[in-house]
């Protein structure tokens, strides 16, 4: 038995926010269990509810919610764990010819030393920045490490075909989107006559945003992404 913190009343809060045992804070924390067992066993599930996840997340705490909940956390925790695991496996070697970056830790799943630890220093950056404390100087070997080498810094080309994330690299991309935008507005809708409705192409570079073109926009860029997938399992 521990000894009760001085001043503190014997209760659950006592329990949780102090880690007081002793045996008057022990029975009221079995106590708090006991009221809530006994509510939960006479909560009478909503009429025309189904008894599932979403009805548990909305305030149902009867038996079947309840059991539906603590099934999708298994399952959710199996699938963490088994990623985690495949994240590993796959990321132990790393990949042939690829800068030990940021980059490579997103894209390629690498898991390495150095490309977990570039990961790591990005995220510190970011921290820094957005809380005020500055951030680290060109040339610093932190800078060093978000700018890897072999990569064509400062142009879309750099971003968004090699995927570096550098601030030179952003900065292009910005001003890339910014006069996308600013053409988009000017042609908003008016399409050439010679120009068809229904392709990427009116969607992207003449701003249409008619049915058939945001769905062949739609239908493009997923295109891209399953070529993408298929890059990247052919490389692992």
């Amino acid at each position: 038995m521990s000894g009760h913190p001085e001043g503190k009343p014997f209760s659950l809060s006592t329990y949780n926010n102090h880690k007081c045992r002793c045996d008057e804070c022990r029975e009221a924390a079995m106590e708090y269990q006991r009221n809530k067992r006994q509510e939960y066993s006479e909560q009478v599930h909503p009429e025309g509810e189904s008894i599932s996840l979403t009805t548990y997340r909305n305030g149902c705490r009867c038996g079947g919610c309840r059991g539906t909940a603590r099934e999708y956390h298994r399952r959710e925790r199996e699938r963490r764990r088994a990623r985690k695991e495949e994240r590993e496996a796959r990321g132990a070697v790393h990949p042939e010819g690829k800068p030990f970056s940021l980059s490579t830790y997103n894209n390629h799943n690498c898991r390495c030393v150095d490309c977990r630890e570039a990961a790591l220093e990005y995220q510190r950056r970011r921290r820094a920045k957005r809380k005020g404390y500055g951030v680290p100087e060109k040339g610093s070997l932190l800078d060093e490490i978000l700018t890897p080498t072999g990569i064509d810094h400062g142009t879309m080309r750099g971003y968004r075909t090699q995927g570096c994330r550098c601030e030179a690299c952003r900065a292009a991309n910005r001003e890339y989107q910014r006069g996308a935008r600013a053409r988009a507005a000017l042609t908003w809708a008016i399409l050439p006559e010679s120009q068809q409705h229904g392709t990427d192409n009116a969607y992207t570079n003449y701003g249409c945003r008619c049915g058939p073109c945001r769905a062949a926009a739609t239908a493009q860029r997923r295109r891209v992404r399953e070529r993408a997938r298929a890059q990247r399992r052919e490389e692992t």
